[in-house]
């Protein structure tokens, strides 16, 4: 959940470096070099004229040189490109700002073969929003770096080796550096030349991409395209885990802190309790209860991201509706359907229970109507995928992966729903309470005021003023977990 401050306006500055005949910038080769048009450092200008105090190159660090370099790395190997100008400015309508704050770099540049300017945009991601330091904590930043620089990298390799369209659900990365040991290294894992940079990550912007409406959720269409690429990922990371191990040894190095107090988790789900005893769900509230303790949640989490399980891939730990982006045709009849997708933040993958992202998603973004009425039909989906990437790798899908089947898939989300509807049940908490229970959400983070914050939502939430929306999403979660018998 990555982005700009939650409910900030975008940002109307709009910076410019232009780029003279005659103004320095970066030697980039011996062609490139000969160039007379160069970069003037600190030419970093809004709209206006006037110099923006937050976006100069010596503030934020995106110096002419670097954006030489971010095109270099991201233009196919041997291109002949110069940066002839680039204009910088934050976004607020990319991502939810917990995580991180989003701006976008947009780059003219001439390609000196085809002697003719062209733009391209990138998303520059850095660490901002309220839970950054719990982001280090867990490794979210550089895990990010690792797995789009070093394992979607593998899986390019993987695809290229047999001859196969490199058709990936992910957005490029041009460019990234990430704190390990107090030092910032870049995507390669070398020292950064300069270390007053940060962490950042540089990704080319999905133009022609949409996001769904978070409140809407998906409908049959989506999904038809949603399980099919997470299973094509999903297999992917199966064949790594399986045949490729060793090239992952990267990602487990990133560090994996639990915080030391998780007191504050159980108590945050007390408002949940606080619904069903309003709807005279006495039973249900109790079986909540009984399953929603920190203990529990450290054991489903140690038992979902786990490589001691029969059946192991890369998982991306949370992929639901707003990390996700569409590419939409228009037919005859002037209706839209989906036809691409593209995955967004990969900060908490890992390797681990594939179900576990089909039950995020499942329980963020569809409903619970669509899921009982077409549920085999989409797990059946998903399993259609899995064969045909594992075929495409070059795999035989009856001996790699014999457990593959609608029913043994149908069976380990069940098992696996017990330990992963918390995390989902979280996100959709935040999407549909109301602006004023979503402010003592966000007091819950202090330890101090936690208690209070969360006793006072209860309150209300007992007291029926929880929202309506919330309230049925809740029901259908806790539907969903008596079918599978996860309430017993």
């Amino acid at each position: 959940m990555a982005g700009d401050e939650p409910g900030q306006e975008a940002s109307p500055e709009r910076q410019t470096a232009e780029l003279g005949a005659g103004q320095g910038a970066a030697q980039h080769s011996a062609e490139a070099g000969a160039a007379e048009d160069r970069i003037k450092p600190g030419q970093l200008k809004t709209e206006t004229g006037e110099p923006s105090a937050d976006d100069k190159p010596e503030k934020h660090g995106i110096t002419p040189e670097l954006v030489q370099t971010f095109l270099d790395r991201f233009l196919p190997a041997g291109n002949r490109s110069v940066v002839k100008a680039y204009k910088y400015w934050p976004v607020a309508t990319l991502g939810e700002g917990y995580t991180t704050v989003r701006k976008v770099l947009e780059v003219t540049y001439c390609d000196e073969v085809k002697e003719k300017e062209e733009v391209v945009n990138f998303v520059v991601k850095l660490p901002g929003g309220m839970f950054v330091k719990e982001c280090r904590d867990f490794g979210l930043y550089e895990r990010e770096v690792v797995m789009y620089a070093q394992v979607v990298e593998v899986f390019r390799q993987l695809l290229t080796s047999r001859g196969q369209p490199v058709l990936l659900p992910f957005a490029r990365l041009a460019y990234g550096t990430m704190l390990k040991d107090g030092q910032i290294l870049d995507e390669r894992g070398q020292l950064a030349a300069d270390q007053r940079l940060g962490e950042m990550m540089v990704l080319e912007m999905l133009t022609g991409y949409e996001v769904v409406d978070k409140k809407v959720g998906f409908d049959l269409d989506h999904v038809r395209l949603v399980l099919p690429a997470m299973a094509r990922f999903h297999a992917m990371g199966y064949v790594l885990h399986q045949k490729h191990s060793e090239r992952a040894d990267r990602l487990r190095s990133v560090r994996l802190e639990m915080p030391d107090d998780l007191s504050q988790f159980g108590l945050a789900l007390k408002p949940i309790l606080a619904v069903l005893e309003h709807e005279g769900l006495l039973s249900e509230a109790a079986a909540v209860d009984r399953v929603t303790s920190a203990n529990h949640f450290i054991d489903g989490f140690n038992r979902t991201f786990t490589e001691d399980l029969d059946v192991v891939t890369l998982v991306h730990g949370d992929l639901w509706i707003s990390n996700m982006m569409f590419k939409y045709r228009t037919d005859e009849d002037g209706v839209r359907h989906p036809e691409d997708i593209k995955f967004l933040d990969l900060q908490t993958s890992r390797f681990g229970d594939p179900a576990f992202d089909i039950i995020y998603c499942m329980l963020t973004s569809t409903r619970r109507a669509l899921r009982r009425q077409h549920f085999r039909d989409m797990l059946s989906w998903y399993v259609a995928a899995f064969r045909t990437q594992l075929e495409e790798l070059g795999e035989k899908p009856d001996q790699l992966a014999p457990w593959l089947s609608v029913d043994r898939l149908y069976s380990m989300y069940g098992n696996a729903l017990s330990n992963s509807w918390i995390q989902a049940e979280q996100v959709v908490q935040m999407l549909f309470s109301s602006e004023e229970d979503r402010s003592l959400i966000f007091s819950s983070n202090d330890k101090e005021a936690a208690p209070k914050a969360i006793q006072t939502m209860t309150e209300r939430w007992l007291a029926g003023k929880c929202t309506p929306e919330l309230t049925v999403r809740i029901l259908e979660i806790i539907d969903e977990l008596e079918e599978f018998g996860c309430l017993k």
